[in-house]
């Protein structure tokens, strides 16, 4: 429908005389303007908007619109340039001057009214004060905001679920804890596919066991329940207590929400219905009626005259099926209080505005009426269905917000500036022992130690000059209201206004007394267990010199005795006893090596080796020992393997002595491969060599491997074996290997045979 046709199915109905009184009288600014911005016509209501006592005032007061009217003179020019531009504007906002100075929002809808050439004549318009709507919108906001903020800081971990058990949504910590983001846990179902669930026995749980489910169907929250979870991404349990909420609609037993904390929130933007002008083009619903009265005069109905099509659009009645019908063939369940208020209004002539709920239409309104002659009412009005459900909104996120602050562990905390408190948790009381009206009186300066104090005051300038937007983690020392002192852990977040101007912080704190105790006795330990080890191998050092001397003494004589006339058993006792001696010293010799790498007095010489000397003095020493046992020994030198290394070749040549040893011990038949081999440079040295023992000895079981390079350990764990030995060559092997910066490596099948592989890096000599 045209609004030429509604002006003129309006102007059927009502006299000139009528529809200057209806726009006098209607409840919304209504005025006409020059281009050159002077008021031709302002109705009272306009007036009033600004102050002004009457229309006649404002009239005589205002020349210039631009400068006294509008508080920036650039938004009457835009005003005027969309008028032109466009011949019209709807639901612009401005921001105006009042007759005392104040400001005040208004919303315009306005158009030009052009002559038979097309050059405008005047502007038309209707104004509504929109300050209230404005200041809901910076308050809910900056509420908003500070829940946001208080969501996003939690320390522990929380998930909210739908009523089907679906994530709605998860906070960091929850990301931190499992390794996933948001993206991947919004819209799943409780437990992930992937994802596994554990009671605390073990006991798999599922979507009808898990706690938030059980908290759906029952409305009962759970407290302290463990469980374990395993996300798809990790290998590991993470166990964790959780503590699950429901949340209710008003007058509802079943809950439309649960969120589970185990120590989000969504913004939303609000929307709030906006009053509407007159005539087709308005956005409000309008619509004009005719009172019906019973026989003494009480209005018992109306009938429908004309609705524009935002009337038909806001409740979903349609025009052609509506005019000439009363509200009770339309609606029969219409309360009786819409029927006497229009009354009033259509009887008395007395303008009426009030907010309502319609049943029939499920619909919140806002409705201003007039009376634009006797016996009938115009009504506009608004469909602020989604403010009221905004606030309502509101209303339960602040609930749900206090009910979570109140219901976790760590106190949170609200401080200004300043340094006043404006909230504290009812945690503080389990923290302190203070209660929340004893915790607020307190200064932060007075909550904790002097030292603490400046500590973190110096951290957090430090910090924020950096980044003001950050989040700040410290631990400092409290005191305890009985007098003792505790360790908090303080995570910390600037708040900051619409402006970006910071105005306060918000704060998350826990006791972690208990933890930085078992922190600090674990270092203690720690440095114990260190000392020990170095007192155990100096000891161990000076009595392998201290053994040695008197071995040394017994070799020689058992040498010089072998020199004598023996008959064939002396000499097998002789050779025997060299033979004991000899095998006393090389495991003192290791002893000593041992020692020397756990106390930290190992050193290695850098100088420059032939590499073919290196490998001519292990085939040498081991050919004869491999032939009388029939084994193969094989030394092999990879040809882009430099032939001049620098490096410590004693150490080397101990390694691989070691090495071959162990492979020629273990091994009875078949063969022992040494390859040497150039890898690519290294970050210690020009370039890493690849030293390789392989055997096809008797092997290493799996369980032995894990104890292979600890000192004293054996492959059979036994010292009554056929290989003697005292478990000490392949320790100090892997000491000296990373002494030198290198690696080890074990390959071994047993009955088949072992590999040994071990990178060093080396220099080049520059000669």
């Amino acid at each position: 429908m045209s609004s030429d046709h509604a002006m003129t199915t309006l102007c059927s109905v009502l006299s000139p005389e009528e529809m200057c009184s209806m726009l006098v009288d209607a409840p919304l600014g209504t005025y006409l303007s020059t281009p050159a911005g002077q008021y031709l016509y302002v109705n009272e209501r306009f007036a009033q908007l600004f102050g002004y006592a009457s229309s006649q005032e404002m009239l005589c007061t205002v020349q210039d619109i631009g400068t006294q009217v509008y508080v920036s003179p650039a938004d009457r020019q835009r005003f005027v340039d969309m008028l032109e531009e466009h011949g019209s504007l709807t639901l612009e906002e401005f921001l105006l001057r009042k007759k005392d100075g104040s400001t005040f929002w208004v919303s315009q809808n306005a158009r030009s009214i052009v002559d038979a050439q097309g050059k405008t004549q005047y502007y038309q318009g209707f104004c509504v004060d929109i300050s209230d709507r404005k200041q809901v919108e910076t308050r809910l906001r900056k509420q908003e905001e500070s829940h946001r903020r208080l969501f996003e800081t939690m320390a522990q971990g929380i998930v909210y679920h739908d009523g089907n058990g679906q994530i709605i949504a998860i906070n960091p910590a929850v990301e931190r804890a499992f390794g996933i983001t948001r993206e991947q846990m919004i819209g799943h179902p409780v437990i992930p596919e992937g994802w596994e669930v554990v009671d605390e026995d073990g006991t798999a749980l599922d979507s009808v066991t898990h706690p938030a489910m059980r908290t759906l169907r029952s409305g009962t929250p759970l407290q302290d329940f463990v469980m374990g979870v395993r996300s798809a991404h990790q290998t590991d349990f993470t166990w964790v207590s959780v503590n699950t909420v429901p949340l209710f609609h008003e007058h509802s037993r079943t809950p439309f929400q649960v969120y589970a904390i185990f120590e989000d929130i969504t913004a939303q933007r609000l929307a709030e219905a906006k009053y509407q002008m007159l005539f087709q083009e308005m956005r409000s619903g309008f619509s004009v009626h005719e009172i019906i009265c019973d026989s003494q005069g009480a209005p018992v109905d109306y009938r429908f005259l004309d609705v524009n099509p935002a009337f038909e659009q806001q409740t979903g009645l349609v025009r052609k099926d509506i005019v000439g019908k009363t509200v009770r063939e339309v609606l029969p369940d219409i309360e009786q209080v819409w029927i006497d208020n229009f009354g009033r209004t259509a009887l008395t002539g007395e303008p009426c505005a009030f907010e309502h709920y319609a049943v029939d239409l499920d619909r919140y309104y806002t409705v201003h009426a007039f009376c634009p002659c006797p016996g009938q009412f115009a009504c506009i009005f608004s469909d602020i269905t989604e403010r009221k459900k905004t606030e309502l909104a509101l209303v339960e996120r602040e609930q749900k917000y206090r009910l979570l602050a109140d219901n976790v562990d760590d106190v949170i905390w609200v401080a200004l500036l300043g340094g006043r408190f404006t909230y504290i948790s009812p945690s503080i009381y389990k923290l302190r022992g203070l209660t929340v009206e004893e915790a607020m009186r307190e200064m932060p300066p007075q909550t904790m130690t002097p030292e603490s104090w400046e500590y973190m005051f110096g951290e957090v300038q430090r910090i924020w000059s950096q980044d003001r937007h950050t989040s700040v983690r410290l631990e400092v020392e409290q005191y305890h209201k009985n007098g003792s002192t505790i360790w908090v852990e303080i995570i910390i977040r600037q708040l900051f206004d619409a402006t970006d101007q910071a105005y306060g912080v918000l704060g998350v704190s826990r006791d972690i007394t208990k933890t930085r105790a078992v922190r600090e006795e674990l270092h203690h330990a720690k440095e114990a267990a260190e000392s020990a080890s170095v007192t155990k191998s100096a000891f161990l050092a000076n009595m392998s010199h201290e053994i040695r001397t008197p071995l040394n003494g017994i070799l020689g004589m058992m040498q010089v005795l072998q020199m004598t006339a023996l008959d064939e058993e002396q000499g097998q006792y002789v050779q025997l006893a060299i033979t004991s001696v000899d095998r006393l010293t090389r495991l003192l010799s290791d002893i000593l090596d041992l020692s020397r790498v756990e106390a930290g007095k190992m050193t290695l010489l850098e100088a420059a080796f032939s590499v073919r000397d290196l490998h001519d003095s292990v085939f040498d020493l081991f050919a004869i020992q491999a032939r009388e046992k029939q084994v193969q020994l094989r030394c092999e030198i990879d040809p882009l393997l430099p032939l001049v290394l620098v490096g410590d070749e004693a150490r080397v040549r101990q390694i691989l002595f070691n090495l071959v040893g162990n492979a020629l011990k273990f091994t009875s038949s078949g063969s022992i491969t040494v390859t040497l081999t150039s890898l690519s440079a290294a970050k210690h040295g020009d370039l890493r060599m690849l030293i390789s023992v392989e055997d096809t000895g008797i092997g290493i079981a799996d369980e032995a491997l894990r104890h292979l390079f600890q000192p004293f350990s054996q492959v059979d764990g036994s010292f009554t074996r056929s290989q003697q030995g005292a478990g000490l060559g392949l320790s100090i092997v892997r000491r000296l290997v990373e002494l030198m910066h290198g690696h080890i490596y074990v390959e071994s099948t047993p009955g088949q045979g072992t590999a040994i592989h071990v990178v060093l890096p080396f220099g080049l000599s520059r000669d």
